[in-house]
C-alpha cells in the first residue's frame, strides 16, 4: 500500500472518531469518567501512526534525493581504506627490505673482517716466518 493511501485511511478513521464522539457524549455510566476511553486511545494511536508515516516519507525523500551523494561518499571511503592498506603494506615491505639489506651488509662486513683477520699474517713477512716455524 502506498503512503498516500495509508494517510487517507488514517484521515478517514480520524473523521469517523470525531463523528462518533459527538453522538456518545454523556453516554457513559456513572463514575466511569476516570476509566480509559477506548476512542481516545484509538485516536492517539492513529495520530502516532500518522506522524510515523510522515517521518518515513521524509526519510524516503531524503534518501532518494541524497542517494548519489551517499554512494559517492561511500565509494570514496572504500577507496581511501584500500589506499591506506596498500600504503601500510608497501611501508612494511620497504622496512623489511631495508632490514634485509642492513643484515646483508652486516654479514658481508663480518665476512670481510674475518677474511682480513686471517689474511693479515700472510702480508707480514715476520708473521709468515712464525707460521712456517
Amino acid at each position: 500500500m502506498d503512503l498516500a493511501t495509508e494517510q487517507l485511511i488514517i484521515s478517514l478513521e480520524l473523521q469517523d472518531l470525531a463523528e462518533l464522539s459527538i453522538f456518545r457524549k454523556g453516554k457513559q455510566r456513572c463514575r466511569e469518567e476516570d476509566a480509559i476511553d477506548p476512542f481516545e486511545e484509538y485516536r492517539s494511536e492513529l495520530l502516532a501512526t500518522r506522524d510515523s508515516l510522515c517521518l518515513a516519507a521524509s526519510l524516503q525523500t531524503a534518501i532518494l534525493t541524497d542517494a548519489t551523494a551517499i554512494a559517492e561518499l561511500s565509494s570514496q571511503n572504500v577507496q581511501a581504506e584500500e589506499d591506506r592498506r596498500l600504503a601500510l603494506d608497501l611501508s612494511a615491505r620497504e622496512a623489511a627490505g631495508r632490514a634485509g639489506a642492513a643484515n646483508a651488509a652486516e654479514t658481508a662486513r663480518a665476512a670481510h673482517n674475518e677474511m682480513m683477520s686471517r689474511a693479515r699474517p700472510f702480508k707480514n713477512p715476520k708473521a709468515k716466518r712464525n707460521i712456517e716455524q
